[in-house]
């Protein structure tokens, strides 16, 4: 049997979550929930916060109130809501530059990707201060190297001026040990990070219960050695 929860339950669902695990449990689209506070009849809050969630994909802001007007449910009111909110966060975020030295420096960035139902995979950009500048979403769905190319992920860093990058990707499973996939992922990134050269500084990987830094457990200095030896 498939158990159906009407929106006003999806909505009660995330207050309640925000209220019993805080802020940084919840999900970008669960974020999108609480703005925007109800959907319309046609379109209950959890399809529509979808729906805006995909249109904040788009990288010019001017753009950003036209796009979201095109969505049904989202009026003039709603769409300049969300709108302030991106600003805010841009404005916020670059006046705060964040020193990135360790794993842990990393986690309160994307922590909230761990309670994601599908998996992201994250490149941030560095700064030559160890500063953080930004969190890209290369792939959303998939970690394969099919979906991930060397060339999208580094002219994110090229285009960012970045010095170094760390990769971030979730397992919704929750159990974070890197699976094959994952390290000839990172091997294969290594390769094109060796060519123009910007250091990988670390691939960690978010799980519900924790998660596993290569650069701690010296595995990214594992595959940098083979990747040395190959090149």
């Amino acid at each position: 049997m498939n158990y159906k929860i009407n929106s006003s339950q999806k909505e009660l669902s995330v207050r309640e979550k925000f209220d019993e695990q805080g802020i940084a449990h919840i999900t970008n689209q669960e974020l999108i929930m609480l703005i925007l506070g109800s959907g319309i009849k046609d379109c209950p809050i959890d399809r529509l916060s979808w729906q805006v969630l995909n249109a904040l994909d788009f990288k010019d802001s001017d753009e950003l109130y036209d796009h979201l007007r095109k969505i049904k449910g989202i009026g003039k009111n709603k769409a300049k809501t969300m709108c302030a909110c991106v600003e805010l966060g841009k404005r916020l975020g670059s006046r705060n530059k964040k020193a990135i030295h360790c794993s842990t420096d990393v986690i309160p960035l994307v922590n909230h990707y761990s309670f994601e139902s599908v998996e992201y995979f994250l490149c941030i950009t560095i700064n030559a201060a160890n500063e953080f500048i930004k969190i890209h979403e290369i792939s959303k769905g998939s970690t394969n190297s099919a979906r991930i190319h060397p060339k999208e992920v580094f002219l994110q860093v090229l285009h960012d001026n970045g010095n170094a990058v760390i990769f971030v990707h979730n397992h919704p499973s929750g159990n974070t040990n890197p699976s094959s996939q994952d390290i000839h992922l990172t091997k294969m990134l290594m390769k094109g990070a060796k060519i123009i050269g910007i250091p990988i500084l670390d691939h960690i990987i978010l799980g519900s219960n924790g998660y596993f830094s290569m650069a701690d457990s010296k595995l990214l200095q594992q595959i940098e050695n083979e990747v040395n030896n190959e090149i």
